[in-house]
Protein backbone atom coordinates (compact mmCIF):
# COMPACT_ATOMS: atom_id res chain seq x y z
CA UNK A 1 0.00 0.00 0.00
CA UNK A 2 1.00 3.66 -0.35
CA UNK A 3 1.13 6.53 1.93
CA UNK A 4 2.46 10.04 1.62
CA UNK A 5 2.84 12.65 4.78
CA UNK A 6 2.58 16.09 4.66
CA UNK A 7 4.72 17.76 7.12
CA UNK A 8 4.49 21.51 8.09
CA UNK A 9 7.22 22.37 10.23
CA UNK A 10 6.61 24.66 12.72
CA UNK A 11 9.21 26.90 15.34
CA UNK A 12 11.66 24.53 17.05
CA UNK A 13 9.67 21.32 15.31
CA UNK A 14 12.45 19.80 14.43
CA UNK A 15 12.67 16.90 17.32
CA UNK A 16 9.30 16.31 16.21
CA UNK A 17 10.64 15.72 12.82
CA UNK A 18 12.67 13.31 13.78
CA UNK A 19 9.47 11.45 15.36
CA UNK A 20 8.09 11.59 12.17
CA UNK A 21 10.93 9.79 10.43
CA UNK A 22 10.55 7.01 13.16
CA UNK A 23 6.77 6.32 11.98
CA UNK A 24 8.13 6.71 8.11
CA UNK A 25 10.53 4.02 9.02
CA UNK A 26 7.81 1.98 10.52
CA UNK A 27 5.79 1.30 8.51
CA UNK A 28 7.71 1.10 5.21
CA UNK A 29 8.86 -2.06 7.59
CA UNK A 30 5.03 -3.00 7.67
CA UNK A 31 5.43 -3.08 3.64
CA UNK A 32 4.08 0.63 3.18
CA UNK A 33 5.08 2.51 0.51
CA UNK A 34 6.00 6.04 2.31
CA UNK A 35 6.44 9.09 0.41
CA UNK A 36 7.54 12.49 2.37
CA UNK A 37 7.05 15.70 1.86
CA UNK A 38 7.59 19.19 3.79
CA UNK A 39 5.95 22.36 2.80
CA UNK A 40 5.61 25.42 4.19
CA UNK A 41 2.40 26.58 3.28
CA UNK A 42 -1.27 25.52 2.48
CA UNK A 43 -0.60 25.78 -1.47
CA UNK A 44 2.21 23.15 -1.67
CA UNK A 45 0.20 20.90 0.67
CA UNK A 46 -2.55 20.72 -1.82
CA UNK A 47 -0.04 20.49 -4.68
CA UNK A 48 1.32 17.23 -2.83
CA UNK A 49 -1.94 15.75 -1.80
CA UNK A 50 -2.80 16.04 -5.44
CA UNK A 51 0.51 13.99 -6.37
CA UNK A 52 -0.66 11.60 -3.55
CA UNK A 53 -3.80 10.73 -5.94
CA UNK A 54 -2.33 10.98 -8.86
CA UNK A 55 0.10 8.29 -7.77
CA UNK A 56 -2.16 5.88 -6.29
CA UNK A 57 -1.68 6.45 -2.95
CA UNK A 58 -4.35 5.06 -0.36
CA UNK A 59 -3.45 7.45 2.35
CA UNK A 60 -2.57 10.77 2.53
CA UNK A 61 -1.54 12.20 5.91
CA UNK A 62 -0.78 16.07 6.82
CA UNK A 63 1.34 16.77 10.05
CA UNK A 64 1.52 20.50 11.16
CA UNK A 65 4.29 20.08 13.74
CA UNK A 66 3.76 18.76 17.47
CA UNK A 67 0.34 17.33 18.22
CA UNK A 68 -0.46 15.38 15.56
CA UNK A 69 1.94 12.99 14.93
CA UNK A 70 -0.21 10.84 16.95
CA UNK A 71 -2.74 10.80 14.12
CA UNK A 72 -0.72 10.45 11.69
CA UNK A 73 0.47 7.33 13.32
CA UNK A 74 -3.31 6.36 14.03
CA UNK A 75 -4.40 6.88 11.29
CA UNK A 76 -1.94 4.25 9.73
CA UNK A 77 -2.59 2.18 12.20
CA UNK A 78 -6.10 1.98 11.56
CA UNK A 79 -5.14 1.18 7.94
CA UNK A 80 -2.82 -1.57 9.03
CA UNK A 81 -6.60 -2.53 10.95
CA UNK A 82 -8.21 -2.85 7.42
CA UNK A 83 -5.65 -4.73 5.48
CA UNK A 84 -4.98 -7.30 8.36
CA UNK A 85 -8.58 -8.15 9.47
CA UNK A 86 -9.80 -7.78 5.81
CA UNK A 87 -12.11 -4.97 6.35
CA UNK A 88 -11.69 -3.77 2.74
CA UNK A 89 -12.38 -6.68 1.12
CA UNK A 90 -15.61 -6.75 3.60
CA UNK A 91 -16.46 -3.24 2.64
CA UNK A 92 -16.66 -4.41 -0.78
CA UNK A 93 -19.25 -7.31 -0.29
CA UNK A 94 -21.48 -5.07 2.28
CA UNK A 95 -21.69 -2.37 -1.01
CA UNK A 96 -22.18 -5.61 -3.42
CA UNK A 97 -25.16 -6.53 -1.40
CA UNK A 98 -26.42 -3.26 -0.41
CA UNK A 99 -26.75 -2.55 -3.73
CA UNK A 100 -27.87 -5.92 -5.19
CA UNK A 101 -31.32 -5.17 -2.12
CA UNK A 102 -31.43 -1.77 -3.50
CA UNK A 103 -31.47 -2.56 -7.42
CA UNK A 104 -34.42 -5.17 -6.37
CA UNK A 105 -36.63 -2.04 -4.74
CA UNK A 106 -35.68 0.02 -7.95
CA UNK A 107 -37.35 -2.86 -9.78
CA UNK A 108 -40.44 -2.46 -7.44
CA UNK A 109 -40.96 1.00 -6.92
CA UNK A 110 -41.88 3.70 -9.63
CA UNK A 111 -41.16 5.89 -7.11
CA UNK A 112 -36.82 5.26 -7.38
CA UNK A 113 -35.52 6.51 -10.29
CA UNK A 114 -31.65 6.32 -10.38
CA UNK A 115 -29.59 4.54 -8.15
CA UNK A 116 -25.81 5.31 -7.99
CA UNK A 117 -23.43 3.73 -5.92
CA UNK A 118 -19.67 3.74 -4.90
CA UNK A 119 -18.79 0.97 -2.64
CA UNK A 120 -21.06 1.08 0.44
CA UNK A 121 -22.85 4.69 -0.29
CA UNK A 122 -25.64 4.03 -2.60
CA UNK A 123 -27.81 7.58 -3.63
CA UNK A 124 -31.65 7.07 -4.13
CA UNK A 125 -33.42 9.48 -6.11
CA UNK A 126 -37.30 9.37 -5.71
CA UNK A 127 -39.31 10.83 -8.28
CA UNK A 128 -43.15 11.57 -9.06
CA UNK A 129 -42.65 9.96 -12.47
CA UNK A 130 -39.06 8.27 -14.12
CA UNK A 131 -40.16 9.33 -17.39
CA UNK A 132 -40.28 13.14 -16.03
CA UNK A 133 -38.44 12.99 -13.75
CA UNK A 134 -39.68 15.05 -11.61
CA UNK A 135 -38.33 15.15 -7.91
CA UNK A 136 -40.20 13.90 -5.05
CA UNK A 137 -39.38 15.85 -2.14
CA UNK A 138 -42.45 14.88 0.41
CA UNK A 139 -42.01 11.27 -0.67
CA UNK A 140 -38.29 11.70 -0.13
CA UNK A 141 -38.67 13.62 3.41
CA UNK A 142 -41.28 10.73 4.32
CA UNK A 143 -39.04 8.32 3.69
CA UNK A 144 -36.69 9.41 6.25
CA UNK A 145 -39.20 9.70 8.81
CA UNK A 146 -40.67 6.55 8.55
CA UNK A 147 -37.26 4.47 8.31
CA UNK A 148 -36.10 6.12 11.59
CA UNK A 149 -39.30 5.43 13.11
CA UNK A 150 -38.48 1.79 11.82
CA UNK A 151 -34.85 1.82 13.23
CA UNK A 152 -33.20 2.65 9.82
CA UNK A 153 -31.17 6.06 9.83
CA UNK A 154 -30.92 7.11 6.15
CA UNK A 155 -29.67 11.00 4.88
CA UNK A 156 -31.13 13.37 2.83
CA UNK A 157 -29.22 14.50 0.04
CA UNK A 158 -29.97 16.95 -2.55
CA UNK A 159 -33.68 17.50 -3.76
CA UNK A 160 -35.35 14.29 -3.38
CA UNK A 161 -32.57 11.85 -2.77
CA UNK A 162 -31.40 9.72 0.00
CA UNK A 163 -28.03 8.01 0.83
CA UNK A 164 -27.33 5.00 2.57
CA UNK A 165 -23.89 4.99 4.41
CA UNK A 166 -23.65 1.72 6.39
CA UNK A 167 -20.86 0.51 8.17
CA UNK A 168 -18.08 -1.38 6.54
CA UNK A 169 -18.63 -4.66 8.77
CA UNK A 170 -22.13 -5.35 8.68
CA UNK A 171 -23.48 -9.24 7.76
CA UNK A 172 -25.74 -9.97 5.16
CA UNK A 173 -28.65 -10.38 7.94
CA UNK A 174 -28.20 -6.96 8.57
CA UNK A 175 -28.27 -5.73 5.15
CA UNK A 176 -31.19 -7.76 4.18
CA UNK A 177 -33.18 -5.93 7.71
CA UNK A 178 -31.67 -2.24 6.25
CA UNK A 179 -33.41 -3.48 2.53
CA UNK A 180 -36.43 -5.20 4.25
CA UNK A 181 -37.11 -1.71 6.12
CA UNK A 182 -36.55 0.46 3.10
CA UNK A 183 -39.39 -2.09 1.53
CA UNK A 184 -41.82 -1.75 4.40
CA UNK A 185 -41.56 2.00 4.18
CA UNK A 186 -41.63 2.99 0.18
CA UNK A 187 -44.42 -0.29 0.12
CA UNK A 188 -46.49 2.57 2.94
CA UNK A 189 -45.43 5.67 0.84
CA UNK A 190 -46.81 3.96 -2.76
CA UNK A 191 -49.83 2.26 -1.44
Amino acid sequence: MKAMLIFNPVAGAREVERELEQVIDYWEGRGWQVNFRETWGAGDATTFAREAVTAGCQAVFVAGGDGTLGEVAGGLAVLDLYEKQGFTEKAAQVGKWLQAGVKELQEKYELIGDVRALGTMVGIELVESRETKEPATAKRNRLIELTFKKGLLILGAGKSSVRLAPVHTMTEDEVKIGVKILDQALAEITG
